[in-house]
């Protein structure tokens, strides 16, 4: 299997693992590691640490909160949710961000 197959099938992984989570709770919580400038908005990779992070290729740049709107709008028609809010690192590369399904 080569490496680019397997963070393919961890990213799928966990990003049906979120749904979940967000269809049971209704709110779920993710940690990002956000790379701007990129051609298309896509996650890329899950790194795993202390807490599962994902890292997200983003098409904006970071100025003026373009990237931010395009991870909020990514996220929000990725998870078909109602809201998407950046909780912490709305200036930085690092961010929390609360999903909302309810």
């Amino acid at each position: 299997m080569e490496i680019a197959e397997t963070k393919s099938s961890s990213v799928a992984k966990a990003m049906d693992d979120a749904r979940e989570i967000l269809a049971k709770e209704g709110v779920l919580y993710l940690s990002l590691k956000i790379i701007p400038n990129a051609q298309t908005t896509k996650v890329v990779e899950v790194l795993n640490g202390e807490e599962q992070v994902l890292k997200i290729r983003v098409a904006a740049i970071p100025e003026k909160g373009k990237a931010n709107k395009e991870i909020q709008k990514f996220l929000k028609k990725e998870f078909s949710a109602k809201k998407v809010e950046i909780v912490a690192g709305a200036g930085s590369a690092q961010k929390l961000v609360k999903i909302i399904n309810s």
